[in-house]
């Protein structure tokens, strides 16, 4: 759009209006600082309130003119006018965009209030469908209670046969260990004393005894690490080297396998009795809370009775009044 046209100024030849009145006609349309107020479509937003309009404004012309005014100068004016309109453009498409922002942040916002309030009422749907689950019978809540008991005094002496076989096979672990030790120590002496028979005993006579020499030194030599070594603390013992001790080996081995996946058995059951122990412990002391209370209301029901008798014993005629 013109804004010569927007001024309403006249042009007319090369003569141009009063310089005067037009700055003071340009600096009337030249934006205001933006007055905030608050949106009546968001309240939590404010929006820029630009005053009134240029087609509220009424248009005032002069019919003075002055000649030092160029159309140079009013081409400046312009741009300057359409620069100014520009940034106001712009700010206005800023505020815009922040808005849209600020109630798409306020709808998730909402949203999310909305899907919380939903999970805590199914989180109370469920606990009040957890505390009807545990509130029982004053009648058979004795007799759940004699059964927990049995049930806790048979779990303990589970456990009680259960450690016990534990330490059982434990000491038998060590004996088998100490055992090994002494197997060991006499094989080292047999074979210290060989070595000395073989050293006084000529090369011939010496071939005699050099077989079962050198397996029984293999042998300690085996024992030796299977007694020091960390790794084969287990009795993993590798014996296949030798054909005379392979059935020793698989029967060894097979013991000890036994032995100790028996022991892991024993501690993977112990550890589900303990938790079993643990949640009818936690159960007890629940429906004992339980038994509490309402031994506790009973009590307080009871004293109510009383104080009704007694008030219904000192007034007779009203006492007879209501039973009839």
């Amino acid at each position: 759009m013109d804004v010569m046209a927007i001024l309403g100024l006249k042009v007319q030849g090369t003569k141009a209006p009063d310089l005067e009145q037009q700055n003071q006609n340009t600096n009337r349309l030249l934006l205001r600082e933006p007055e905030w107020r608050v949106s009546l479509v968001n309240p939590q937003c404010m929006i820029n309130n630009l005053g009134p309009t240029y087609n509220s404004m009424p248009p005032q012309r002069d019919d003075k003119h002055d000649d030092t005014l160029t159309p140079k100068d009013s081409q400046e004016q312009n741009a300057q006018l359409r620069h100014e309109v520009t940034k106001q453009a712009q700010i206005i498409l800023d505020l815009t965009k922040k808005h849209k922002e600020a109630v798409g942040r306020f709808e998730q916002h909402t949203a999310n209030i909305t899907y919380e309030l939903e999970e805590q009422e199914k989180k109370i749907s469920d606990l009040e469908f957890q505390k009807g689950k545990f509130v029982l019978d004053p009648e058979e809540l004795p007799k759940k209670i004699a059964e927990l008991e049995r049930q806790n005094g048979m779990l303990v002496h589970s456990l009680e046969e259960q450690t016990r076989i534990v330490s059982t096979l434990e000491k038998r672990d060590a004996k088998m260990k100490e055992v090994f030790d002494n197997i060991s120590s006499t094989m080292f002496l047999e074979l210290e004393y060989q070595e000395e028979l073989i050293n006084e005993m000529t090369p011939g006579e010496g071939e005699f005894f050099q077989l079962s020499h050198n397996t029984l030194v293999d042998l300690v030599e085996l024992i030796e690490q299977w007694t020091a070594d960390d790794k084969h603390s287990e009795m993993m013992f590798n014996l296949e080297d030798e054909p005379q001790f392979e059935q020793l080996y698989a029967e060894l081995l097979s013991r000890f396998n036994e032995q100790s996946c028996q022991l892991k058995m024993q501690a993977m059951k112990l550890g589900r009795q303990k938790g079993m122990i643990d949640e009818q412990r936690s159960i007890i002391f629940e429906l004992e809370a339980q038994k509490r209370k309402l031994a506790g209301d009973l009590e307080e029901q009871d004293g109510k009775v009383a104080s009704l008798l007694e008030f219904l014993e000192g007034n007779g005629v009203e006492f007879t009044f209501l039973w009839n």
